[in-house]
C-alpha cells in the first residue's frame, strides 16, 4: 500500500499503455485448474479419478488412485469412483465454534481435523502427526526409506494438493508455478520430473531429483 488511497500489485503483464497493464498477484493460485480432471493426479472433487483421462491405471487392479490399503476409512472404499467435498478438507477449527464452515480458522489453511496445523511442514518421522494422516497411511515404499526419515512433504510434492501436472501430486521444480512450493521458493522441492511406477513400487529411475547423485542421470516421463 502506496498510501490509503493507492494499491499496487507487482508484476505486471505488459500492455500498449500503462492503462492498459493487466496486474497479477504473484501467488494466486487458479482452483478450476486444480480441480480439472485434465491434471494427472489429485484429490477427487469434481469427479472420481478414474475418470482423469490423463491419469495412468498402475498397480493390481490397476488403478488410476491409490490401492485402498494406501487409504483410510471411509476413503477406503469405492477408491477411483469417490468424490469429495471442500468441507472434507476445510472447516473451521474446534476451538471456534461459533464459526461455522470456512469462514474463520485457528488452523493454517482452514485446514480440518487432527494435526490440521502440520501441512506440509512435518518430516516422515513424524508421518503420524501429519496431516495427510487423517485419510493417508504411508505404504508407499519411498516413504518407508530411513535417509527420507527427515525430509519434509513440500520436498517431493505440491503445497497446494487440489491437483497437479505430474502424478501423485508431485511437484517439479524446473518448470512448475513457484506458488505450488514452500514459502513459492522452488528450490525448497528436490523433483525435476517424475514417472508414475506400474506396480507402486518406486526406485532412483523413477525420479528426476537433485538430492542423491543416483537420481541426477534419469529421464522421467512427467514435468509440469
Amino acid at each position: 500500500m502506496a498510501s490509503t488511497t493507492s494499491l499496487t500489485i507487482s508484476p505486471v503483464y505488459a500492455g500498449a499503455s500503462g492503462s492498459a497493464q493487466a496486474y497479477r498477484i504473484s501467488c494466486e493460485t487458479d482452483a478450476a485448474q486444480e480441480f480439472s480432471p485434465q491434471n494427472r493426479s489429485g484429490h477427487p472433487v469434481v469427479t472420481g479419478l478414474d475418470n482423469y483421462p490423463n491419469s495412468l491405471a498402475v498397480g493390481s487392479p490397476a488403478r488410476k488412485g491409490l490401492q485402498p490399503p494406501a487409504l483410510k476409512a471411509p476413503w477406503n472404499v469405492n477408491v477411483g469412483q469417490q468424490t469429495m467435498m471442500c468441507s472434507d478438507c476445510h472447516n473451521t477449527d474446534a476451538t471456534t465454534p461459533a464459526a461455522q464452515g470456512p469462514h474463520g480458522s485457528a488452523s493454517q489453511f482452514m485446514l480440518r481435523g487432527p494435526n490440521a496445523a502440520n501441512w506440509p511442514n512435518v518430516t516422515l518421522a513424524n508421518y503420524n502427526t501429519s496431516w495427510c494422516a487423517n485419510c493417508h497411511n504411508t505404504m508407499n515404499n519411498v516413504h518407508r526409506i530411513s535417509a527420507h526419515s527427515t525430509w519434509r512433504c513440500y520436498y517431493c510434492h505440491i503445497v497446494v494438493p487440489h491437483g497437479g501436472k505430474l502424478s501423485r501430486l508431485m511437484a517439479d521444480n524446473d518448470t512448475m508455478p513457484a506458488r505450488y512450493a514452500y514459502n513459492n521458493t522452488l528450490s525448497t522441492n528436490y523433483l525435476q520430473a517424475f514417472t508414475k511406477n506400474a506396480t507402486n513400487s518406486y526406485s532412483s529411475s523413477n525420479c528426476k531429483a537433485q538430492c542423491h547423485t543416483e537420481h541426477r542421470s534419469r529421464s522421467p516421463s512427467e514435468n509440469w
